[in-house]
């Protein structure tokens, strides 16, 4: 809600309907001069790395499937993620420096099981200030690009693209992130059934 009020502020940012809801079943808003919040729209984009807070296999699929059934045919959608080979830490528990000031300090603190593909964490904020100590939890499930790709297949979405960054690099195994584009199938066309011929003709 913080975030939305923060666009609502921005000049311009009236004009933009939000919605403050699970992304798990993926809203619509409603379009001006349309009730229908479930009309089609014509692509989706999820901001980096929010796609792995669905902490479980179930829900990310559950978030592929409602927005391949919101896309118009042909809709796309994009989403940016770490590499997880590229960038997970090993097994275990795990700490260290994220930022460091006169007045603060920002330390994390997390899990991480490989099996389970799960990180569970805290940032603990430090301060001089009014603010004391402030933690700060997470908990992802993160997936492989190849993953990635299945889970969106099984939704009905097919990999269009995959970049290292958005502005074109190109992706090797060596990518510590990647930018994916995917479209949701259009249906095939149906064609009409012929009519029997009539005897003789």
């Amino acid at each position: 809600a913080a975030m939305l009020a923060a666009l609502a502020a921005k000049p311009g940012g009236h004009r933009v309907a939000t919605v403050c809801a699970d992304m798990v079943d993926v809203p619509v808003p409603a379009r001006p001069g349309d009730p229908d919040r479930g009309a089609p729209v014509a692509g989706v984009l999820v901001a980096y790395n929010t796609f792995f807070l669905l902490a479980s296999e179930a829900n990310q699929q559950r978030c592929l499937a409602a927005v391949a059934a919101r896309l118009e045919p042909g809709g796309w959608c994009a989403f940016e993620a770490f590499v997880p080979a590229a960038a997970l830490p090993e097994q275990g528990s795990h700490g260290g420096g994220r930022s460091l000031a006169a007045d603060r300090v920002v330390l994390p603190a997390e899990v991480h099981d490989p099996a389970a593909q799960t990180i569970s964490g805290q940032f603990i904020d430090i301060s001089t200030g009014a603010g004391g100590i402030a933690l700060r939890p997470f908990h992802l499930r993160w997936a492989t690009p190849h993953q990635l790709d299945d889970m969106a297949g099984a939704a009905g979405l097919v990999l269009e693209d995959r970049g290292a960054t958005w502005d074109g690099e190109p992706f090797t195994g060596a990518s510590p992130n990647h930018g994916s584009l995917g479209r949701r199938r259009r249906e095939p066309r149906r064609r009409a059934p012929r009519r029997p011929r009539a005897p003789g003709r």
